[in-house]
């Protein structure tokens, strides 16, 4: 991990960053200093854009077909290495239970096999012409230099689902990793060193280093996952430069329990929809919504699943992890003092006291009962190991209750009942929908959320087509002067006289 301390990756090598700022790394399993990450400048990130933007053509102007065995073989150069060594940095730096970080990694190669194949599928269109004789078709192409500025909670995968779509549509893209997961992406770096260009680069920092590659020309659409706040400031810089952009804004998804299901399987699936990743997932339940009829009997078979869970550090034989750092960390324990100064009832871990004298940044998994609209984890995204619960009697209330959220990236069902399947997918206003399959993807299928969640879509068609131009061409192979060109004839000019 040493030989990645101050490192940045561009033109298919790693290099000593000119920055003289860094940035500690810590593991939040214990608060221990892991290394250091350089804060790239505005000129640094010039330089390698300068760069980028030469690669890039040079990438583009191969054939799709050559491109997409070059992005295979960057997906046979993973499923064939060791992931061990770069799962367990992934533990260190963001605390992820060691399974979830293999785990993570070992799914990555299937959307850069899938966006290898769906950009040689189609680079347009040719549509049913207007004029007889006449070719009209759209066409897609490269937009030149995409940015990246991804999370830390899924740092490879989400950085694929985004970097292979752009790669595949013919641009360079430039990555800007969370700080709490640069080292493991700068590990992951060699994995694209096997491509003929230096078409990926990873760029280290802060928000100055995001700041400088979304107002820098070069680039020309930037993509970020991370917080609605952080969305929005993003969304501003790139509308003063008409500047395209990818946002997900996260999410403060709720999950109802209906009367019509089994309920511990109900349970099972609440409590991995809730805890996965310490609730540190855009996608986590933070919501139960109990139809009123089996609210007591799934609130205490909840609670006992909650207390079962092992919490400690992810190196360790633990489903819950620590939060990723002390921002996190601080916010979580001012969600839990907040609901109980406005009359909530807390329900912890049953060792929620020896969870709490840990070194690291450890929250013990919480629930919040009889929550009301003054409290902060009915307004905010939680985003830590805590969720709420509440009754609910019918199901017109919950398609009410869910859509005056301000966030609308994700919601679950848990029922065996068709017809509020049915009733609830066409109603709840949000990007995505489970039914007793929750924190489910598929290449195949767009991802992301409407409102505060976001504004487009990653995966699927619709996921390659957010880093192409469209252009649409018409050609006339035959020269042929029309009606309606100047001039008019007298003929035609009677008609209105």
């Amino acid at each position: 991990m040493k030989d990645l301390f101050k490192k940045t990756f561009y033109n298919s090598k790693f290099s000593i960053s000119r920055s003289k700022k860094y940035i500690d790394v810590i593991n939040p399993s214990n608060k221990k200093k892991l290394g250091r990450i350089a804060i790239q400048n505005s000129s640094e990130v010039n330089n390698i854009l300068t760069n980028l933007s030469l690669e890039q053509l040079k990438w583009k102007n191969l054939s799709a077909l050559e491109r997409s065995k070059y992005l295979h073989q960057v997906a046979d150069n993973i499923e064939n290495s060791d992931l061990k060594t770069l799962a367990k940095i992934m533990t260190k730096e963001i605390g992820k239970p060691i399974f979830e970080s293999y785990g993570e990694l070992a799914n990555v190669s299937s959307a850069l096999r899938y966006f290898a194949e769906m950009a040689r599928d189609e680079s347009g269109k040719i549509a049913g012409n207007t004029q007889s004789g006449s070719l009209q078709m759209e066409l897609k192409s490269p937009m030149g230099i995409s940015a990246h500025i991804l999370p830390f909670n899924f740092p490879i995968l989400i950085l694929i689902w985004t970097v292979a779509a752009s790669l595949a549509a013919g641009n360079a893209v430039a990555i800007k990793p969370s700080e709490q997961a640069t080292l493991t992406t700068l590990e992951f770096m060699k994995f694209f060193k096997s491509l003929p260009f230096g078409i990926v680069a990873c760029l280290t920092g802060d928000q100055t280093t995001g700041t400088s590659l979304i107002k820098n020309r070069k680039v020309k659409i930037v993509s970020f996952t991370g917080s609605a706040s952080t969305a929005k400031t993003i969304y501003e810089n790139c509308a003063k430069l008409f500047k395209p952009c990818h946002l997900e804004g996260g999410g403060s998804d709720t999950m109802v329990i209906s009367n019509k299901t089994d309920i511990n399987f109900a349970a099972k699936a609440a409590i991995t929809s809730s805890f996965h990743l310490s609730g540190q997932i855009c996608t986590s339940t933070e919501h139960l919504l109990i139809h009123e009829n089996i609210y007591e009997k799934f609130k205490n078979l909840f609670v006992k699943k909650m207390s079962e869970l092992r919490v400690g550090d992810g190196l360790a034989k633990n489903e819950i992890g620590p939060v990723a750092n002390s921002k996190t960390f601080n916010k979580a324990n001012n969600i839990i003092s907040d609901a109980l100064k406005h009359g909530a009832n807390v329900i912890y871990h049953k060792d929620h006291k020896v969870i709490m004298r840990k070194k690291g940044y450890f929250i013990p998994p919480t629930l919040i009962e009889n929550i009301n609209s003054k409290m902060i984890c009915n307004k905010e995204e939680i985003f830590a190991p805590i969720v709420t619960i509440s009754k609910y009697r019918n199901i017109k209330n919950v398609v009410k209750s869910v859509n005056k959220s301000e966030f609308g990236l994700g919601f679950n069902l848990i029922s065996n009942d068709l017809s509020e399947n049915l009733y609830l997918a066409e109603n709840i206003e949000t990007g995505l929908f489970w039914s007793n399959n929750p924190l489910i993807d598929n290449d195949a299928l767009s991802f992301g959320g409407i409102k505060k969640s976001g504004i487009g879509r990653e995966l699927g068609k619709i996921g390659l087509d957010t880093f192409r131009n469209t252009k649409m061409v018409v050609i006339d192979p035959e020269q042929k002067i029309h009606d309606w060109w100047y001039p008019y004839s007298e003929k035609q000019l009677k008609k209105f006289n």
